[in-house]
């Protein structure tokens, strides 16, 4: 059962501020992910979200998105609450292994990766999405861990925060 009530907090530390800061003399970004309020999403039946304020906290938390209309709405009113600059999905593939195992199936999601491009578009929030494997090769436990970023315990919001820290190293 996931807790909508459990959100862990982070603080960004000088070595995190460092490390990006290094990742940016490497691959220089267009404009500064640090001044800039993100929202990033691994969708599922239970959906992973992080948000970075855009100065130096991060929120991680999981939501039960089962019900993509009760989920689109809450989705739609963080969005307008919160005002991301922008916001970063995990992208979704059937792989021709896992084709049988899609057989017959609604794809739940799918269909709500369709719904938070929809409240994307209707907020007029920037999106992109991203192959999950990117983030989580870049982002691995270790060096969430070195970071003092790890927040164990939540599955799928670690994914999200994988993929807003990959956004903010490489904001495309």
């Amino acid at each position: 059962m996931v807790d909508p009530n459990k959100v862990m907090t982070f603080e960004l530390s000088p070595k995190f501020w460092s490390f990006l800061k290094s990742v940016h003399v490497q691959h220089p970004p267009k404009y500064n992910t640090r001044d800039i309020r993100i929202t990033a999403l691994d969708p599922g039946g239970t959906t992973g979200h992080s948000t970075f304020n855009g100065h130096n906290t991060i929120n991680v938390t999981q939501w039960n998105t089962n019900s993509i209309p009760e989920a689109y709405d809450r989705l739609v009113e963080h969005l307008n609450d919160f005002r991301p600059h922008h916001m970063r999905h995990e992208d979704y593939r059937i792989y021709e292994w896992k084709s049988a195992d899609h057989s017959w199936s609604p794809v739940h999601t799918l269909r709500w990766i369709g719904a938070i491009e929809v409240a994307a578009h209707v907020t007029k929030t920037p999106n992109t999405c991203l192959m999950a494997s990117n983030a989580k090769k870049f982002w691995d436990d270790r060096k969430l861990d070195m970071f003092g970023i790890n927040p164990k315990g939540l599955r799928h919001g670690r994914d999200a925060l994988r993929h807003l820290l990959y956004y903010m190293c490489f904001p495309t």
